[in-house]
């Protein structure tokens, strides 16, 4: 009896196993393909950063940003420029859809990466580390330092 038990058992686990392996390899194929992305060079004393690039999505189903951080920065947030009662006012986003086929892009004076309160000093050249966390899926990048234009 108990012979039998384990054979079935262990053809059991495998086939949870391969779910399990499949299940994340197509999880695996929803990240984002991130384009131009960069950070402007800001003077040494400035703590806060911003961040710009394009967020393409090539699924077919939405892909919702839940956070981003890095570990050179305190804070890491998304934020929208929105002009309010005649003054521009930059508000967080709690989450970002980048939508199925699509692109959402992050630029100057609208959509953006704000690094806040930074653990290290950044030029020219360098790269800042970002971790874009979309449910319990991430994404890393580098994002590289340029002159401000």
């Amino acid at each position: 009896m108990k012979t039998r038990i384990l054979p079935t058992l262990l053809l059991k686990l495998s086939v949870i196993l391969s779910l399990f392996i499949t299940s994340n390899a197509l999880h695996a194929t929803e990240l984002l393909h991130i384009k131009k992305a960069y950070s402007p060079e800001a003077p040494p004393v400035v703590k806060i950063l911003a961040g710009y690039m394009e967020l393409h999505n090539p699924t077919s189903k939405d892909i919702v940003i839940t956070g981003v951080s890095s570990p050179d920065f305190e804070h890491v947030e998304i934020h929208s420029m929105v002009m309010r009662d005649g003054m521009m006012h930059m508000d967080r986003q709690d989450t970002l859809v980048v939508p199925a086929k699509g692109q959402v892009n992050l630029e100057p004076g609208d959509l953006h990466v704000m690094f806040i309160n930074k653990l290290k000093s950044f030029k020219d050249g360098d790269h800042i580390p970002l971790t874009i966390q979309m449910g319990k899926q991430s994404q890393s990048l580098s994002l590289p330092v340029r002159k401000s234009e």
